[in-house]
């Protein structure tokens, strides 16, 4: 006969029978009114904390890079490591998503490096493939901002020489200042709410349609705030600009943090690619700016959202994303997998360098391997592998 433990209740059932119902009532309670809103508010400053801190504001020296690759990683990679040629500039399709990657980290340096940063990522070898365009965006904003002082920094990356082929990336600085912070909370401070509160309360998604309304009720009230400090006015003007007046049609965009947040209102705005890294997302966010939709949003972005990463986890996605890993764990992980470098030596490791030469703090600070293949020169942007590595056809 089997030993029955515990003492019997009136219901038939001993009390170590009822002592997971009352754990999980118990958890419930606490989980809903205890544990969610001290978990939205470490949420919340934590953002603040990345966003301003973590980042630095500018690089002013080149980066060092090795003379060697990496070849993909061993099992399944990225799905997105290959682009499809509508989001990328022709001879990028096999590089895509590390070519964003690297563009979204070029956003930060000094425009005295970027041409010999340009020319060591895409023509190591020697010869043109990408041009820092600093010229042209200066015009814009000497001639169409008049005295504004233009508070969001972005480059203009040109590839290809004949005007008919033309196409242009614009890489958008993220959040380095207190301000660019505050521009932060002002465009996504009403999604994040609405997202707590989904959280906090009881059966929270059945309540979408309140949620909605509310942001737009915000988002009447802060309309002609938005209007006047929200960096994505600039950006989207920039890209209508170039299209006017430089008769530019093959313009992508892209960003990390900040910047890719920007990237893709204004993309979605203009009905042009973006590519993000990290950046908070906009389908609520949608709600309370004037022609963003969220069809719009699910046609034109793409986010790449590491692991741990809190900032691209704020507001609701669109349906175009690529997750990735972040090998860092613990306390650590919502800072340091906020990093456009480690996202940048997360890419390369498992999508392979295919030509690209690795920078040497993906293997110094970042624990990633030291590549080991020699990198192939031709167009093709294969990898060579050494003669001593022994290679299975079979």
């Amino acid at each position: 006969m089997k030993k029955i433990t515990g003492t019997q209740s009136g219901n038939g059932k001993t009390r170590t029978d009822l002592k997971p119902f009352w754990k999980k009532y118990l958890w419930d309670i606490f989980s809903n009114f205890g544990l969610r809103p001290l978990a939205g508010s470490g949420f919340f400053f934590a953002t603040v904390f990345i966003s301003t801190f973590m980042q630095p504001t500018t690089y002013s020296e080149v980066t060092p890079f090795a003379k060697l690759g990496y070849l993909p990683h061993g099992g399944i990679s990225y799905a997105t490591c290959r682009m499809d040629s509508v989001m990328t500039p022709p001879g990028l399709e096999k590089t895509g998503l590390i070519d964003y990657v690297f563009l979204s980290e070029l956003a930060y340096y000094e425009p005295n490096v970027t041409k010999d940063l340009l020319d060591e990522w895409f023509s190591p070898e020697g010869g043109k493939f990408a041009f820092d365009q600093d010229e042209i965006v200066n015009e814009f904003k000497d001639t169409l901002l008049d005295e504004k002082k233009s508070a969001v920094s972005y480059k203009l990356i040109k590839f290809n020489a004949t005007s008919e082929d033309d196409h242009y990336i614009i890489a958008i600085q993220g959040s380095v200042s207190g301000l660019d912070i505050l521009t932060d909370g002002q465009i996504w401070g009403p999604a994040w709410i609405a997202q707590q509160v989904r959280w906090l309360v009881p059966y929270g998604p059945l309540f979408n349609v309140i949620y909605q309304n509310t942001i737009q009720f915000l988002g009447s009230v802060e309309e002609r705030t938005l209007e006047t400090v929200s960096y994505f006015r600039e950006i989207t003007e920039f890209v209508r600009w170039l299209q006017q007046n430089k008769r530019a049609k093959n313009i992508y965009l892209t960003g990390h943090s900040l910047g890719g947040g920007l990237a893709m209102i204004s993309g979605a705005q203009t009905s042009r690619p973006a590519i993000a890294l990290s950046g908070p997302n906009a389908m609520m966010t949608s709600l309370e700016i004037k022609d963003l939709e969220t069809e719009q949003l699910n046609d034109y972005t793409f986010n790449i959202i590491p692991k741990y990463d809190p900032i691209p986890r704020i507001d609701d996605m669109s349906f175009n994303f690529q997750k990735i890993d972040c090998t860092v764990t613990g306390l650590k992980a919502p800072v340091a997998c906020h990093s456009s470098q480690r996202s940048l030596c997360e890419v390369l490791y498992k999508c392979g360098s295919q030509g690209r030469r690795v920078p040497t703090y993906c293997y110094e600070a970042y624990d990633y391997p030291e590549p080991k293949y020699s990198l192939e020169t031709e167009n093709d942007n294969s990898l060579k592998v050494p003669t001593d590595v022994i290679v299975n056809t079979v």
